[in-house]
């Protein structure tokens, strides 16, 4: 009689969950299908960065799309002005912003007369863009290399070397023209060793008063120099107010350099 019972209770039971079998089923086919009929239509996927994270910096904007795009007849526009440039690269819009853009300002980007090379069409795309007042280092990871990337590289020179201690040489009696000279000197020796200086910090400067008794016509002084952290004992004889010798000096005391004299051309 129980396994009668226990029989019967099972039958019940799986009568009881076949509705919700078939309803699961019927949802999961649904979705599925929905997932497939989206893959087909012509649609925005996303932008990068997302609207709501444009800042100030924000060098450009994407506008992904889920088919490869024609570029024929692409219209977009940008009110107040901040629109630098647009193209089209395969599934993406790419807009170019006039950086920097006003922080608080609410811009609005409009994109229209929008296709795919299937010869299918969107309608037009509306975005209200207020940038943040964001650093460098709060970017994305993705917005920082773009702004790298739009960076136009420097060229080196003495010009890029960033000198600090100089205002010491000056103030111990050497012409702007004589610094001037200096600085072309430590350009010149970094072309020697093969190595781009960032930086020259020059500290502990001794530089010889004039001896008005002496038939020399030169002075000479020391001072130590730190290039990109090598620090060397650094020699100048100069003369009048815009020739100078520059004498390196590495940590053993062997000359490593010798600028000969640099005159003001």
């Amino acid at each position: 009689m129980q396994q009668q019972v226990t029989s019967h209770i099972s039958r019940v039971s799986r009568r009881d969950y076949r509705p919700l079998i078939i309803l699961t089923s019927v949802l999961v086919v649904g979705y599925l299908g929905f997932v497939f009929m989206q893959s087909l239509k012509f649609h925005v996927i996303s932008t990068n960065p997302s609207i709501k994270s444009v800042s100030t910096l924000t060098p450009s904007l994407s506008i992904d799309f889920s088919k490869p795009l024609a570029a024929s007849g692409l219209r977009v526009t940008m009110s107040p002005s901040g629109l630098r440039s647009y193209s089209v690269a395969g599934k993406k819009i790419i807009i170019l912003f006039d950086s920097p853009l006003l922080a608080g300002q609410t811009y609005l980007l409009r994109v229209s007369a929008i296709s795919n090379t299937s010869g299918g069409h969107i309608e037009p795309l509306t975005y209200h863009i207020t940038p943040l007042n964001l650093n460098f280092n709060q970017l994305s990871k993705s917005q920082q290399a773009a702004i790298l990337k739009q960076q136009v590289p420097v060229q080196y020179s003495q010009n890029t070397i960033t000198f600090s201690g100089d205002d010491l040489l000056q103030s111990a009696g050497l012409s702007a023209n004589q610094l001037n000279e200096l600085k072309r000197a430590v350009f010149d020796y970094s072309g020697v060793i093969h190595k781009q200086f960032k930086a020259a910090i020059i500290s502990q400067v001794a530089l010889s008063p004039h001896d008005p008794e002496s038939a020399s016509t030169s002075d000479s002084g020391t001072f130590n120099i730190a290039l990109d952290g090598t620090t060397y004992t650094a020699r100048i004889n100069y003369w009048d107010v815009s020739t100078l010798q520059l004498q390196l000096h590495n940590n053993r005391g062997d000359l490593v350099y010798d600028s000969g004299r640099l005159s003001l051309e």
